[in-house]
């Protein structure tokens, strides 16, 4: 028992220190971001104000275009011809509470992360997928998209903090001769389900 403990530990360390080594400059160390996920998680998205984020993402601002009823994060760490490859989204949903002041609730978490091949993908792709809690009713699903190739797709319910219904897509797609993945995590509040539970 005591050499398999001592094995998957060193595993999981050959893993963070591949992930690092081979970590193109300008990407985050996945590790960061997992915990990031973890403590994300841990929290009510329903009434998580976007400010309360900044400590898990200091790198985040402003982003783009979002519809009337939205407020879009981002950090965008490594650009290539301009493309994205190193980057995370946080996407809020606003709307009115009773006295007409805003309420947000954060809807989903998009991290791009480009390596320089399959075998560091799946090791990043390991250790922020380590970072969630998966529930025992998750299923898994796999189909290929347009432009994006095959994913992978895990739903679950998540029951604390709040019960929500999460899914977790995992793209994949070559993008300037490297690898890239994109890690979407989303969860809405289950129907019934109110921001004080």
């Amino acid at each position: 028992m005591f050499r398999l403990l001592v094995t998957a530990l060193s595993l999981s360390a050959c893993l963070l220190a591949q992930s690092s080594a081979n970590r193109l400059e300008g990407c985050p160390d996945p590790a960061k971001l997992a915990m990031a996920l973890k403590t994300l998680q841990a929290q009510k998205w329903a009434n998580l104000a976007p400010d309360r984020i900044a400590d898990l993402w200091p790198g985040l601002r402003g982003g783009g275009p979002c519809d009337p009823h939205c407020i879009l994060l981002v950090s965008e760490e490594r650009i290539i011809s301009n493309e994205i490859e190193c980057g995370e989204s946080l996407h809020f949903d606003t709307s009115p509470d009773a006295k007409g002041s805003a309420q947000t609730r954060l809807k989903s978490v998009v991290i791009r992360y480009v390596t320089r091949n399959r075998i560091d993908l799946g090791a990043v792709e390991k250790i922020l997928a380590g970072g969630l809690k998966v529930g025992d009713d998750v299923k898994e699903t796999y189909a290929v998209a347009t432009g994006y190739g095959r994913f992978r797709d895990l739903t679950w319910t998540d029951h604390d903090p709040e019960h929500r219904s999460c899914d977790l897509g995992l793209r994949y797609a070559r993008v300037n001769a490297k690898w890239l993945l994109i890690f979407v995590l989303s969860c809405d509040l289950d129907k019934g389900s109110g921001s004080s539970k």
